[in-house]
Formats: structure tokens, sequence, C-alpha cells
């Protein structure tokens, strides 16, 4: 059976906007919301309209959008295989100088002298040796 006829469509409410738009292009989204709602009796909001605006303004200054050429690249599907894994970097991490915490003798330590120092520990095996290698450098250059 057919649908009957007698149905009422909704009222285009971005053809709506357009038009009020046409005769007062100075009016804000929240001016236009109000009167268009009147007018069709349809709740229009003040996002909506500022959407409308929004794309009849990009359409206006890009003009029409063009259909994409057709690449000359090889369009075959790909094989599913193993996905590759995006290769990482390796070396130290470049980092800002930030100031920490003051140190003994009052200078100032950074983030790149806790990596530096990091590092050391990390070469020498754990932090106690670290630290008694830095005694033994500490009593080297007192002597000389």
């Amino acid at each position: 059976m057919a649908k009957a006829a007698s149905k009422k469509t909704a009222p285009n409410k971005t053809a709506a906007i357009r038009e009020y738009l046409k005769q007062n292009p100075s009016h804000g989204p929240n001016q236009i919301a109000a009167a268009v709602s009147k007018k069709i009796g349809v709740t229009v909001t003040a996002g909506y309209v500022s959407t409308i605006k929004f794309n009849d303004a990009r359409k206006l200054k890009k003009g029409p959008v063009k259909a994409k050429a057709a690449t000359t690249k090889n369009t075959a599907p790909k094989k599913p295989g193993p996905k590759k894994s995006a290769k990482r970097k390796t070396g130290p991490k470049k980092t800002v100088a930030k100031s920490v915490a003051p140190a003994p003798s009052g200078d100032q330590v950074t983030a790149t002298d806790l990596i530096v120092a990091k590092n050391f520990v990390e070469k020498v095996g754990d932090v106690d040796k670290a630290k008694s290698l830095v005694k033994v450098l500490e009593l080297t250059q007192l002597k000389s």
C-alpha cells in the first residue's frame, strides 16, 4: 500500500536561516535563532545558526569543492602482513634544564645534571659505588 500523502513535512531550518540572513546580514546568531524559531515554529539554536553562517562564508571564500584527481600511484590493495612498529630514537632524551634544588655548595641542580648523574650511576653499577668514586675524586682534587 502507498503511504498517505497527508503528512506534513518539517520546515527546512537551513533554508529559513539563509533567507533570514539575506534580509538581515548584520544580526547575530541569537537574534536569528529567535526570529527563525518564531517564524517556522521549530526550535533553532544559536549554535546551529553559527554553523550555517560559517559554512556559507567558507563556501564563498573557497568556491565550489572540486573532486580529487585520480592518482597515478599503484592502487592495488595491500596484502595483510605484520605491522611495522615505529622506530624509536636511541640516545639520551633532550630536556630543558630546570632548577630542581640547591646543591650543598649553593649552585642550582638542573634536570640535565640529574640525567648525567643517573647515567653515571648506571655506568658504575649502583649509587653506593658512585658515591665512593665521587669521594675518591674529591680527595684527589684536594691533594693536588
